[in-house]
C-alpha cells in the first residue's frame, strides 16, 4: 500500500506539468468500476495524509491471516473464545436488547421507512450503503483497526475458503480454512427475532457492513449446518452475530480545486489513474443545484433546456433507427455480454456495474468531466430537490429546484421502443450510469398524466431514453 501511495504522489505531482503539455482530463478509476473524471485545469494541488492513530484496541480476539485481503477475528463480538456465541445485534446498532423488531429498531420510525441507510426512493433517501464507524458494533466495541466485513470481504471468505461443519467443545459450527491453511471457527449462534432466539446450534447468521440484497435489507452471511451457505439480504432488525475483520485504515488523497473545494479519496480504493486530452465541447451550462455534482442545463443532443435531444440505449453512444434486443450492442439473444452482474446464471458475468467512459454517451459526446449520473446522484436529485410540473415554450416537463434555489428543466421527451417513439410530451425517462440487481438499470422517470416523478429500476436496456449529464 505504501508503494502504491508513493506512486500516486509522484504521478499527481505531475498534474500541473501535464496540464501545460495539453492533458485536459484526469481519470481516477476506483473499485467495482466506479470512476471520477476531473478537469486538470481546475486542480490547484494534490496532497496525501496518513490516518490518525486508531482508538485503543480493546478486543479479546486474535487477527487471523487466512491469506485473504483482510485478517479475520478469532471470535465474535461479545465473545472471548472461538466457540462462544457472543452478542446479538440489529444491523447498525451497537448494543444488545430484549426485543428485535421494527418497533425497537434505531434507524426507522417504528415502520419499514428507514431514516438512515436508506437506498430506496423516498424522502429519507441518503444513499448510504455501508455502515459508518459510529454505527459499526465491531469498531465501537473493540476499537483499533477492527470493523465489520463488507459484502466483498464476506464473498471472498465464501469463495476462496473451504467450509467444513464441525464442533468445538460441543458447539456446532463451520471451520473456515483460508488459502494459506489458517482457519477460523464460526459457531452456529442462531439469531433473534422479536424476543426469542431461533435455530441456535443449527444456523449461523453474521452481519456484513453492507446494505443490499433486497428492499431495506442488509447483506448477511447465513448458513445451516450440513445444508447451505448463502450471502444474501436479511431484515436489518434481526439480532445476528458479528465477526469482525482487522484492516488498518488507508492513506487519503486530497484533491484541492481552484474554487476552494476539495475531494478526498481513500488510496486503497484507487485502482489506477490516467490522463487524456478530451476538451469540453458541450453546448450547455453546468448548473449548481447545491448537490454533490452539477447538472447540465439541457439533454444530450439538445442545445436548450426544453429541447428533447437524442435517444440512446443504455451503454450506447449513438442514436439509431430501431431500439430492440436484436440491435442492442451489449447482448446476444437474451444474454448480456458486457455489464453482466449475474454471476450464478451467465457465462458472460463481468461484475461491471458502472458504465465505462467509452460507453458513457455524455462523456463521449461532450468530453471534459461530463458523464452520466450514478444511482446515488439521481437519488439525490429526487430526494433533495423540489419538483414542479410546468412547461417551457409549450414543452411539458418538470422544473427541478435544488436546495440553493437554482433549477434545471427536464422535458417529457418520451422514449423509443423498436422504431417508434412513445409518450412524447407526457412521460420522460432518463438513464443513469448504474446497473441494478438482475442486470436492470436505474433511471429517472417523470409522468404528465399522474404528475409523478421519481427514480427506479428499468429492466429493458435496449430502449431509447434521454440522458441528462452531470459534471464534478
Amino acid at each position: 500500500m505504501r508503494k502504491f501511495a508513493a506512486f500516486l504522489v509522484a504521478l499527481l505531482l505531475a498534474v500541473p506539468a501535464f496540464s501545460q503539455m495539453g492533458g485536459d482530463i484526469m481519470y481516477i478509476y476506483l473499485k467495482k468500476g466506479v470512476w471520477k473524471c476531473i478537469t486538470v485545469a481546475d486542480v490547484d494541488s494534490v496532497t496525501f495524509a496518513s490516518p490518525v492513530d486508531a482508538p485503543i484496541d480493546r478486543s479479546p480476539a486474535e487477527a487471523i491471516d487466512l491469506g485473504l485481503s483482510v485478517k479475520w477475528a478469532s471470535c465474535n463480538v461479545g465473545a472471548s473464545s472461538p466457540e462462544d456465541y457472543g452478542g446479538y445485534y440489529a444491523w447498525g446498532e451497537t448494543e444488545e436488547k430484549s426485543d428485535y423488531s421494527w418497533e425497537t429498531y434505531k434507524w426507522c420510525n417504528g415502520s419499514v421507512d428507514l431514516i438512515k441507510y436508506n437506498d430506496m426512493c423516498g424522502e429519507n433517501y441518503d444513499g448510504r450503503t455501508t455502515l459508518e464507524l459510529s454505527d459499526d458494533v465491531a469498531y465501537v466495541k473493540w476499537g483499533g483497526h477492527w470493523r465489520m466485513p463488507t459484502y466483498d470481504e464476506f464473498k471472498e471468505l465464501s469463495d476462496k475458503c473451504s467450509w467444513i461443519s464441525t464442533t468445538v467443545n460441543d458447539v456446532p459450527g463451520y471451520k473456515v480454512t483460508g488459502p494459506n491453511g489458517n482457519s477460523i471457527f464460526l459457531p452456529a449462534a442462531g439469531y433473534y427475532y422479536d424476543a426469542e432466539v431461533h435455530r441456535k446450534g443449527s444456523n449461523g447468521s453474521y452481519w456484513s457492513a453492507s446494505l443490499g440484497g433486497g428492499d431495506n435489507d442488509a447483506y448477511n452471511m447465513n448458513y445451516y449446518i450440513n445444508s447451505w451457505l448463502d450471502l444474501s439480504g436479511s431484515n436489518p432488525t434481526l439480532g445476528c452475530s458479528v465477526r469482525p475483520i482487522h484492516s488498518p485504515q488507508s492513506d487519503t488523497m486530497y484533491i484541492h480545486f481552484n474554487d476552494g473545494s476539495m475531494q478526498c479519496i481513500a488510496v486503497a480504493n484507487v485502482d489506477s489513474i490516467s490522463f487524456d486530452n478530451l476538451p469540453d465541447h458541450s453546448p450547455t451550462e453546468a448548473i449548481d443545484l447545491g448537490l454533490s455534482v452539477k447538472w447540465a442545463s439541457c439533454n444530450i443532443g439538445a442545445t436548450s433546456p426544453e429541447e428533447y435531444g437524442g435517444y440512446y440505449a443504455w451503454g450506447e453512444t449513438e442514436e439509431k433507427s430501431e431500439y430492440s434486443s436484436e440491435t442492442y450492442k451489449w447482448c446476444i439473444g437474451y444474454e448480456f455480454i458486457k455489464y453482466n452482474d449475474s454471476e450464478e446464471y451467465s457465462e458472460y458475468y463481468d461484475g461491471k456495474t458502472i458504465l465505462e467512459p467509452s460507453d458513457d454517451v455524455a462523456h463521449v459526446k461532450w468530453g471534459g468531466s461530463w458523464r452520466m449520473p450514478t444511482k446515488y446522484e439521481i437519488g439525490e436529485l429526487y430526494a433533495k430537490c423540489r419538483w414542479s410540473w410546468t412547461s417551457i415554450n409549450g414543452i411539458y416537463g418538470y422544473t427541478v429546484t435544488g436546495p440553493n434555489g437554482n433549477s434545471i428543466f427536464l422535458p417529457a421527451a418520451g422514449y423509443y421502443d423498436g422504431a417508434k417513439g412513445y409518450s412524447i410530451g407526457s412521460i420522460g425517462n432518463y438513464w443513469s450510469a448504474s446497473l441494478m440487481d438482475d442486470n436492470d438499470c436505474y433511471s429517472v422517470f417523470i409522468n404528465l398524466t399522474n404528475k409523478e416523478y421519481g427514480w427506479d429500476a428499468l429492466g429493458y436496456r435496449g430502449g431509447g431514453l434521454s440522458v441528462r449529464a452531470v459534471c464534478n
